[in-house]
C-alpha cells in the first residue's frame, strides 16, 4: 500500500466535506438520541444547534482524531487498531469537552456513564471519517 502526497487545496476540500456531512450525521443522532431520552424534540433554535455540532465535530476531528491517525501512520495502517484507535478517540473528545466546560467532578459516572450515548456518537463520527481518511491516503492495488 502506497501513502499518497495530496495538495493542500485536496485536504481543505475533504475536510469541509467530512465535517458537514459527519457533523451533519452527528446532528441527527444527536437529535434523534434527546428524543429517545425525553420523548420530545427539541423545542429550540434547530440551526443554532446543528451549527454546534458542526464546529464540535470540526474540533474532534482536526485536533483529536486526526493527530491520533497520524500517529498510526508509523504501524502500517493495522486496519483493527487504526479503527480502534478511531472509535477512543470520540470518547476522549467527549471527555476533554466535558472536563474542559462543565464543573463536574472528576469520576467514572459524570464522564463515562451518564454521558455515554454522546461517547458513541463520538466514537461513530471518528470512525467514519477514520475509514474515508484511509481510503483517502491509501492507494489500492
Amino acid at each position: 500500500m502506497l501513502v499518497k502526497r495530496l495538495p493542500i487545496k485536496k485536504l481543505i476540500v475533504f475536510y469541509s466535506k467530512q465535517i458537514l456531512i459527519l457533523g451533519s450525521l452527528a446532528f441527527g443522532m444527536w437529535i434523534f438520541e434527546s428524543w429517545m431520552r425525553t420523548g420530545e424534540l427539541w423545542e429550540g433554535n434547530l440551526h443554532a444547534l446543528w451549527l454546534l455540532t458542526i464546529v464540535l465535530a470540526a474540533i474532534q476531528l482536526v485536533t483529536i482524531t486526526t493527530p491520533l491517525l497520524m500517529l498510526l501512520k508509523r504501524v502500517r495502517y493495522q486496519i483493527p487498531l487504526y479503527y480502534m484507535a478511531a472509535m477512543m478517540s470520540g470518547p476522549l473528545g467527549v471527555a476533554l469537552f466535558l472536563w474542559h466546560f462543565t464543573q463536574l467532578p472528576l469520576d467514572w459516572y459524570n464522564y463515562l456513564i451518564w454521558p455515554q450515548s454522546e461517547h458513541i456518537i463520538g466514537a461513530t463520527l471518528s470512525l467514519g471519517f477514520a475509514h474515508n481518511m484511509r481510503h483517502l491516503l491509501v492507494d489500492r492495488p
